[in-house]
Formats: structure tokens, sequence, C-alpha cells
């Protein structure tokens, strides 16, 4: 190839562009409002169920020791937390991303409600509870690293307000909403919240996606077209 000839120019630099400050912005914008959705979400569940829906089912089941059988479900059930938590944390890490975590324990927590809903012994509403423990930690692990993952050191006071605000949202709105569903309809309650926890993050995954994440998932369809011809 001689200093004259004109090397074609790749498709995946001339049509993909880096990402300037107006696409990092819109990405925060979109960004901030679903930090609020997800982490309220998250203190929907664990309030409505773990202070209304959880006791009320225990005490259907058993209703002559109640107390006995909430506090052996919530204890064998906080280790379980205790232990998945971090667990969840380091294979999020080990995995370098945290969208598929949101994701599959959100969808994964609706099962397991639903699980829970049909339990009719303080056993299985024993490890019903357990494995919401296990889909929810992998959840909320993955999503609060989210916010030094994606949010600039600028802007982090800002997200942890967003955050912080839907503690008490999620909070008020989970203990009125499982009010609606005692005590006749337990089931239909744990469907409802696990709904709302998969619903939130299907609405959180792409719009947390970083603008590099983005901008590598356009290099790679750029490169693929035109598509290769063979002779």
């Amino acid at each position: 190839m001689n200093a004259t000839e004109v090397r074609p120019a790749d498709p995946a630099e001339s049509d993909a562009p880096p990402p300037g400050p107006a696409a990092g912005r819109g990405a925060l914008l979109r960004l901030m409002p679903m930090l609020t959705v997800a982490n309220a979400a998250m203190y929907m569940l664990y309030m409505g169920i773990g202070v209304v829906l959880l006791p009320v089912q225990v005490e259907l089941v058993d209703p002559a020791d109640k107390v006995a059988d909430f506090g052996l479900v919530s204890g064998v059930a906080a280790i379980f937390a205790t232990l998945f938590n971090p667990m969840a944390g380091l294979l999020s890490d080990r995995s370098g991303r945290r969208n598929p975590w949101i994701l599959c324990g959100g969808l994964a927590a609706l099962g397991a409600l639903a699980l829970l809903g049909a339990a009719r012994t303080v056993l299985l509403v024993t490890i019903g509870w357990c494995l919401v423990q296990v889909a929810m930690n992998a959840y909320q692990a993955a999503l609060t690293a989210v916010v030094p993952d994606r949010v600039p050191a600028e802007r982090r006071g800002l997200a942890s307000a967003m955050v912080g605000i839907g503690t008490p949202i999620g909070s008020a709105l989970g203990i009125s909403t499982a009010a609606l569903f005692v005590p006749t309809d337990i089931a239909l309650g744990y469907l409802v919240f696990g709904s709302v926890i998969a619903g939130a993050a299907v609405l959180f995954t792409p719009s947390s996606a970083s603008a590099s994440d983005r901008q590598a998932n356009r290099c790679r369809c750029a490169s693929s077209w035109p598509p290769s011809r063979t002779p």
C-alpha cells in the first residue's frame, strides 16, 4: 500500500462517535429517578411483607405458636440474608456487571413470592421467605453498587439522596398496600409485591446501562454492518 492510497473508514469509527458530556448528562437524568423507584420497590417489599403479610400468614398457619414461629422464620431468613448479601456482591464484582443481577434478582423474587403465597406449613413458609431473601439480596447488592459505578463523584450526593427518599416512600406504600390484602388475600398480596419488584428491575436495567456499555454495543453493531460477502 503506497502513500497515496486511502484506507477505508472503519464503520465502528465513523458511525459510533464516543459519547460526549450531553450523553453523560442524559444517562444521569434517566438514572436518578430510577434509583428512587428501584429502592422504593425494594423497601415496599421488605416492609409490606416482613411487617404485615408474613406475620399474618404465620398466624393463619399456626395460631397457637404464632409468636415463636414468626421468630423462627425471621431468624432463619436473617441468617440467609446476612450470608448471601456479601456473597452476591462478590459475585457481581467478579462478573463485572450489575444489571443481570438486578434483573434476575427481581424476577426470581416474583417466583419465590408465588411459592411463599402457596405455603401452608411453617416449614414451607420458612423456605419460601429464605428464597425471597436470597433473590432480594442479589437485587440489593447489585443495586447498591450502581451509584459508585455509574455516577460521577460530583453527583453522588444527589444520587444518594434519590436512593434515600426511596426508603420512606417504599415503606409507607408497602405497609398501606399490604393492609389491603389482610387477612384473606395473602397470596394475592405476595403476587402484587412480586410484580412490583420485577417491574422495577425491568425498568431499571436499561436506565442504569453505562455510556461505555452502550458505546461498546454500538461499535459491535457497526462493525458487523455491512455483512461480509463470500465470492
